[in-house]
């Protein structure tokens, strides 16, 4: 989609996840990453569209360090839209930025050797999916649309594995507050080795469904994931923090995790965690 010309042009960044209200014949426009998402009113429905500048989500490609909200009036053309019957009582519209609907598996470029008794702090960018809601009061969800198409990967063994989404990460140990992508929320991850042999980190499987969204003062923000494995053989500890991230500071959670963190479901993350191990 070329952006061309549009009026009201406005770098709203974090106030992008506000609620807009939109009249009759009005589109807004959201641009983030390789993401161009398009929402139209129409005197009875709603129209969503989306298209994408790039064909990978690796953190390296994403670009971009702001969210942009304009107006595009008239909508651009050759779009193919989705169609909602709209409430008669309101026009108020909200994207939200929500994690993946999937487990996704983090790949760093590097292959990475964690020492015994050591621990490692990582940040990872995972792009989000945005939650289109339209509606006044209680709004009614529209549709659940990726900024980035990650490529498919199953983890796991053939038979109690699962699809996932694949993800190639810099896994950088500090944070850089400008290098910032304006379509992924940064996850910090915590590994601690607490076995007697050295731990490769090859992959790991992160359960976005587990994780919150947060505004921070220069990008989104999930709350922190930590791994600590006690070797190939013994289980380990997995937790997904219940608080906001401290390396700065951040506002309300924008969404909640998909799924609640219940350490009951530990066994079966587990024993996907022996991949990562090198099992």
């Amino acid at each position: 989609m070329q952006d061309g010309q549009s009026r009201n042009s406005e770098d709203r960044s974090m106030g992008a996840w506000d609620p807009i209200e939109l009249r009759t014949e009005d589109c807004r426009r959201w641009r983030l990453g390789p993401a161009r998402v398009c929402v139209r009113r129409t005197d009875a429905e709603w129209h969503v569209a989306v298209v994408y500048e790039a064909e990978s989500a690796d953190e390296d490609v994403t670009g971009g360090d702001r969210v942009v909200v304009e107006a595009c009036e008239p909508p651009p053309e050759g779009l193919e839209w989705r169609r909602w019957v709209a409430a008669e009582d309101g026009g108020v519209v909200q994207v939200t930025p929500m994690m993946p609907d999937r487990a996704v598996v983090v790949r760093p470029e590097q292959p990475i050797s964690i020492p015994s008794g050591a621990k490692a702090q990582f940040f990872v960018s995972i792009p989000v999916w945005l939650r289109i809601s339209a509606g006044p009061g209680k709004a009614t969800t529209l549709s659940d649309l990726p900024t980035a198409i990650l490529s498919n990967i199953w983890f796991g063994d053939p038979m109690s594995g699962e699809l996932c989404y694949s993800l190639k990460t810099r896994a950088r140990r500090t944070f850089d507050a400008a290098d910032t992508r304006a379509n992924c929320a940064l996850s910090p991850l915590l590994i601690e080795n607490a076995a007697s042999e050295q731990l490769p980190f090859e992959r790991l499987c992160i359960r976005a469904e587990h994780l919150a969204v947060y505004p921070g003062e220069s990008q989104l923000w999930t709350n922190a994931v930590t791994v600590k494995s006690r070797g190939a053989d013994e289980t380990g500890q997995l937790d997904y923090g219940q608080s906001p991230p401290r390396w700065e500071p951040v506002g309300k959670p924008l969404c909640d995790p998909r799924e609640p963190f219940n350490r009951g479901m530990l066994k079966r993350t587990f024993s996907n965690i022996k991949v990562f191990s090198g099992v």
